[in-house]
């Protein structure tokens, strides 16, 4: 086994940022769950989904120190149980932010565009969003199921690393998925589609509604509310655009990996997988600093 010291300067860099945004998002999530249960802030509607997913930003980071260890001793020495929860959490943070950004940009449209609706206070009640927001959760752990059950320790001992194995013996390298089975290639698709396009379609759908809604809007409401909603509506943009531009690369380079990275070196294609996962973890540790600096929050608290 290698120590840090006896890792080459690519590696050590690759650990120095993740050590980096792994203690910024904490701070941050941390400070941001914080402030919004100080402030009573969950008792509106919109920050109460943004307090799920500090949540779930704060869970996800703590797979760093995982990724970190594995990196550090070129294998994964820890338990198998440890491997599966670990895959099932990246899982679970992923259904549950893309869920809760389409129900934020939903509410944002319900509360600009039908805010004065029956339907819209019916649908916008604490008590509904504490029961969706439950709905949610457990969907998401349900779809991270058959993520845990595939999650292994593949490779040659004792350099095996946490990964997927998939029916078929898929083995899985740096540049493409060898001997490519249905199963794996409808997981990604269907993250891809399903999980992804689909949720940015609706949401981007949402905001401009929400905007040409705003445009236009010459009603009773004070000027201050307007702002106020703005802004909300601004932060809610802003968190799903971080998201988006973080997520894709990851996608696109899996969907590529299906048929192979054509003319692609094991070095490179070992350094775009691990670009796109420190975008992934970038994702979590900017959100609470978005929150603070477009939200309400840091007004609020001083």
């Amino acid at each position: 086994m290698e120590t840090v010291g006896e890792l080459d300067a690519g590696k050590k860099a690759e650990i120095g940022v993740m050590l980096i945004v792994y203690l910024a998002g904490v701070v941050g999530d941390l400070l941001v769950i914080f402030v919004i249960l100080y402030l009573s802030e969950y008792k509106k509607i919109t920050h109460w989904y943004v307090l799920q997913l500090a949540v779930a930003d704060l869970i996800f980071l703590q797979t760093i120190p995982f990724k970190i260890s594995e990196i550090t001793h070129k294998a994964w020495i820890l338990p198998l149980w440890l491997c599966k929860a670990k895959q099932g959490v990246l899982y679970i943070n992923y259904y549950g932010s893309i869920i809760f950004l389409t129900l934020m940009a939903l509410d944002r449209y319900l509360a600009v565009c039908h805010g004065l609706s029956k339907l819209s206070h019916r649908i916008r009640s604490r008590r509904t969003c504490y029961v969706i927001t439950a709905i949610v959760w457990i969907v998401a752990i349900l779809m991270c199921i058959p993520v845990m059950v595939y999650a292994d320790t593949i490779g040659d001992d004792p350099n095996c690393v946490c990964s997927y194995s998939y029916p078929g013996d898929t083995r899985i390298i740096d540049c493409e998925y060898f001997e490519e089975d249905m199963g794996h290639e409808a997981l990604i698709l269907f993250n891809s589609i399903v999980m992804f396009i689909i949720p940015l379609i609706t949401i981007s759908v949402c905001y401009m509604l929400i905007i040409v809604r705003l445009r236009r809007r010459h009603d009773s409401s004070s000027g201050e509310g307007r702002k106020q909603k703005t802004k909300v509506t601004i932060m809610c943009v802003v968190l799903v655009l971080l998201f988006a531009t973080c997520w894709i690369p990851y996608y696109v380079v899996q969907i590529v990996k299906l048929k192979g990275i054509q003319n692609g070196t094991e070095a490179y294609c070992s350094g775009l997988n691990t670009m796109t996962i420190i975008f992934l973890y970038l994702n979590s540790a900017l959100n609470p600093y978005l929150y603070n600096f477009l939200g309400t929050f840091g007004k609020r608290i001083r």
